[in-house]
């Protein structure tokens, strides 16, 4: 093991080295990414270790997809391969969900004032409050 902070533009960095990388800087378990990834904890820490050297690309992408990262080369220190992060079918409540914010419309009115915006936030802030707090100025912190 390398005793120098891991740096995954080095070149003889491996794929493992670098998976191990990425699922730390994300703070996730092997657990937790084997569940994104739909594997178990033994294989991630299996190409972790270089015991699996050269996962297939398919599951290089479900990891980099996983580790939020948009470039499988990242993973392999070799030349970008760009993943669709919207692969597979998805929730099954997205096309709802999609309906729903295509549907919503964006009135043409003017907005409102800022005077009326901070006087509803302060009215608010002191419903919402069940002892007794002084709000805080909205009116004066949205002005420049």
């Amino acid at each position: 093991m390398r005793d120098r902070t891991p740096d995954p533009a080095d070149p003889d960095m491996t794929t493992g080295e670098r998976i191990k990388f990425y699922r730390q800087r994300r703070g996730l378990t092997r657990p937790v990414l084997a569940g994104l990834v739909g594997t178990n904890p033994r294989w991630i820490k299996a190409v972790e270790s270089n015991q699996i050297r050269n996962p297939k690309l398919a599951a290089l992408q479900n990891i980099a997809a996983a580790l939020g990262l948009r470039d499988v080369g990242l993973l392999t220190g070799g030349e970008p391969i760009g993943i669709d992060v919207s692969r597979g079918p998805g929730h099954p409540s997205l096309p709802a969900v999609r309906e729903a914010i295509n549907a919503v419309t964006i009135p043409s009115r003017e907005p409102q004032r800022l005077d009326y915006l901070a006087a509803r936030v302060d009215a608010a802030w002191r419903a919402g409050m069940p002892h007794p707090i002084t709000a805080p100025s909205s009116a004066s912190s949205c002005r420049p």
